[in-house]
C-alpha cells in the first residue's frame, strides 16, 4: 500500500489525522482544531462527541475505505486509537500520538507519530493553584484536557471543561479549553522516544515511516535500532506528485528484522 504525507497520513483514499480539508478523515485522538472532510471516522468512543462521525468499534475488524480496519486502544484521551490496515494480506499500522498502553501488532510497515515535546512548565499545577483566582488554561489537544481536568479534580480545584467532557462546575472561575488566550498547560499523556523506539521493534516491520516535530531524531534512533526508517517531510497540503520521502538505513546491514507473532489483540473548533 503506498504511504504518502499529504494534508495528513494517507494510505489509500484515506486520510489520518489530517490538517486540512480531504475526503475521507479519521482522526486517531481528539485535535484542538477538526479540519472539513467529506466523511469523518472515529474510533466509536471518539465518534460519540463528534456529530456526524462515523464510529468503528475499538478492538474488532470493520471494512472501510477498502481496507480491513481494526482500531487498538491508545489511551490517548477519549477513543484514542491506532490503526491496523490489511489489504491483499499486507498490514499497515499507523500510529498517532500515543501513550505507553498501545500493544504492538505485526505489521509489515509502520507509521509512526513523533510529536513535539511538552513545552509547558512540568509545575503547572502548583502555578495554577498559586496563580490568579480566575484563570483559563489552553491544552494542545483533548488528551490533555482529560489529563488537566483529572488532575485538577484529584487536587480539589473547581473547574469548567469543554462540553464534551461533561461541562463540570460552570460556575469555577478556572477553565480549560484548547483554543484562544489563556495560561498554556501541555500535559499529553504521550508516550517516550525510549518506548517509541522498543514498540516499533516489537512491531517488526520491514520499514518505519515517521513523521511530526520530532521524526528525524526518532528516525536515528530506530536506526541504531537496526530498522529501516523513512521520514516523510510535507507542508500542511502536498500535492501527490511532489512528495518528499528522506530515508534513511540502519548503519550497518543485518540480517531482516523478525517479526513476532500476531497477537490476538469547515472547521470544527473544540471548546
Amino acid at each position: 500500500m503506498a504511504i504518502l504525507y499529504t494534508s495528513g497520513v494517507r494510505v489509500g483514499a484515506l486520510t489520518i489525522d489530517p490538517v486540512g480539508r480531504v475526503a475521507q478523515a479519521f482522526w486517531t485522538h481528539r485535535p484542538a482544531r477538526r479540519p472539513p472532510a467529506q466523511r469523518v471516522l472515529a474510533s466509536a468512543p471518539l465518534a460519540r462527541t463528534w456529530p456526524g462521525a462515523l464510529g468503528l468499534p475499538l478492538r474488532r475488524g470493520a471494512v472501510a475505505m477498502g481496507h480491513r480496519i481494526e482500531l487498538l486502544p491508545t489511551g490517548y484521551g477519549v477513543g484514542g486509537a491506532a490503526l491496523l490496515l490489511t489489504r491483499d494480506g499486507h498490514r499497515t499500522l499507523v500510529v498517532g500520538p500515543t501513550t505507553p498502553t498501545l500493544r504492538p501488532r505485526a505489521a509489515h510497515h509502520l507509521v509512526l507519530c513523533a510529536p513535539a515535546r511538552p513545552d509547558a512548565p512540568a509545575d503547572w499545577l502548583d502555578r495554577v493553584i498559586r496563580g490568579p483566582t480566575k484563570q483559563r488554561l489552553v491544552v494542545p489537544d483533548g488528551a490533555a484536557a482529560a489529563v488537566v481536568s483529572a488532575t485538577l479534580e484529584d487536587a480539589g480545584v473547581p473547574h469548567r471543561v469543554p462540553d464534551w467532557l461533561g461541562g463540570g462546575d460552570r460556575r469555577a472561575p478556572i477553565g480549560i479549553s484548547t483554543r484562544g488566550p489563556g495560561t498554556p498547560v501541555d500535559a499529553r499523556p504521550q508516550a517516550s522516544e525510549a518506548w517509541l523506539v522498543g514498540f516499533a521493534c516489537a512491531v517488526g516491520p520491514e520499514i518505519v515511516y515517521l513523521y511530526g516535530p520530532r521524526a528525524d531524531a526518532l528516525a536515528v534512533e530506530l536506526a541504531a535500532a537496526g530498522l529501516s526508517t523513512r521520514v516523510l517531510h510535507a507542508p500542511q497540503q502536498m500535492s501527490l506528485g511532489s512528495i518528499d520521502v528522506a530515508e534513511r538505513r540502519p548503519p550497518q546491514p543485518g540480517a531482516p528484522h523478525r517479526r513476532p507473532p500476531v497477537g490476538d489483540d469547515e472547521a470544527h473548533p473544540e471548546d
